[in-house]
């Protein structure tokens, strides 16, 4: 089960992808696919939620990385843009792309 919390060995990555809404589904079925292709030789990658915006100009993915799984990944530019390279065609009706990582999180839920 994929859950958001703070937990200190967790690296968190937000992908947003700027797209057209004649496209957007594209982008979105590409990261699904470069996840299902490649998501399990990605160096710590635990989990992946693909996000389609509802004006049809963004798909965003949030991405849950292992900290120290993820280090031959994140600390290895070529690993990194060699990794970046599997999902730039299935991604190619993106304009732009803005990728971040993160790590300490705090979450708020609603009480009923």
């Amino acid at each position: 089960m994929i859950s958001i919390g703070q937990d200190a060995t967790v690296l968190t990555m937000i992908h947003v992808y700027e797209t057209s809404p004649e496209r957007q589904q594209s982008v979105y079925d590409g990261l699904i696919e470069g996840l299902r292709l490649y998501g399990r030789r990605m160096a710590g990658h635990l989990s992946s939620s693909i996000h389609k915006s509802l004006d049809g100009l963004r798909v965003t993915s949030y991405s849950q990385w292992d900290v120290e799984g993820s280090k031959a990944l994140f600390e290895n530019p070529a690993a990194l843009a060699g990794s970046l390279a599997w999902f730039a065609p299935l991604i190619s009706n993106a304009s732009r792309q803005d990728s971040h990582l993160y790590g300490d999180i705090s979450t708020y839920q609603a009480s009923a």
